[in-house]
């Protein structure tokens, strides 16, 4: 995926790219990689409890690693995934969108 025009990818890139991947403006990507909704779409087929495990440590590790504090991560990750599903009902605006992703960013920038 290219960066959005004038998007800077420095340290924590992989959060800040997790934040633009469920929130831009197509919402392709957002369809395709938000687990929450995945999770949601699926329930709790036979077997795939250990998947979901493994994957929700992966994700966990991968954005920790950033730098970020672990509850912030916590906090950016779900706001993200929120806004994915949450962009497809009458309940958030496009305009809306923008603000609370520019506002995500803002707070991978914070110490």
């Amino acid at each position: 995926m290219s960066k959005p025009a004038g998007a800077q990818m420095r340290p924590p890139a992989l959060i800040q790219g997790y934040i633009r991947a469920l929130t831009v403006e197509n919402d392709t990507f957002a369809q395709l990689l938000d687990p929450t909704a995945l999770y949601a779409a699926l329930g709790h087929p036979s077997g795939i409890e250990e998947l979901w495990r493994r994957d929700a440590e992966r994700w966990t590790t991968a954005l920790t690693a950033d730098g970020l504090p672990k509850a912030r991560v916590l906090v950016i990750q779900h706001a993200a995934e929120g806004l994915a599903v949450a962009r497809s009902s009458p309940y958030l605006t496009e305009e809306d969108l923008a603000l609370a992703r520019a506002e995500l960013l803002a707070m991978t920038e914070q110490p």
